[in-house]
């Protein structure tokens, strides 16, 4: 599997974001993955809508509803989206 805290650092941070959350839609588990995935599919238009507030606003739901989702994988991929929203 891929690192994904490796790849792409030089992107700009909104990229990345949306990375991550391409991420989730695709492999997130778990009793509340559903509800991560929906918030996650729904961050472009956030974005667009509210800039990098909106876009912080989802990845901040996609958070709290990605507690079930374990691994590796999951581990990085939700201790960098906490990182780059702070």
């Amino acid at each position: 599997a891929e690192s994904v805290v490796d790849i792409g650092q030089d992107w700009h941070k909104e990229n990345r974001i949306m990375k991550l959350l391409r991420i989730v839609a695709r492999k997130a588990t778990g009793s509340n993955a559903r509800y991560a995935k929906t918030y996650a599919r729904e961050a472009e238009n956030a974005y667009y809508q509210y800039g990098m507030r909106g876009l912080t606003t989802q990845v901040a739901y996609v958070l709290s509803n990605l507690s079930g989702w374990r691994g590796e994988e999951a581990k990085s991929v939700k201790a960098e989206l906490r990182k780059l929203i702070k």
